[in-house]
């Protein structure tokens, strides 16, 4: 995003605070954008967090197999 973006008067104001204070408002602008976007409805498990993301569940269950086939929990020898 181009600085153009914001009031350079907002900008002049975010200079004048100390690092700690800018975190600050990092996190809150983090969270603030986050509660833009969270479900109206708490997901009932770690699946419903995820379930508009099933490329990404199928990464991680082929990456889960791979480690699984490369370092079994038992060996057979044993």
């Amino acid at each position: 995003m181009a600085n153009a973006a914001l009031p350079v008067e907002l900008l002049r104001q975010i200079k004048t605070l100390s690092s700690q204070q800018k975190l600050k408002l990092v996190e809150h602008v983090a969270r603030d954008l986050a509660s833009e976007h969270l479900p109206t409805e708490a997901p009932r498990s770690l699946i419903g967090v995820l379930a508009a993301q099933g490329e990404l569940l199928d990464e991680i269950a082929e990456s889960a197999m791979q480690t699984r086939e490369r370092d079994p929990l038992r060996r057979p020898d044993a």
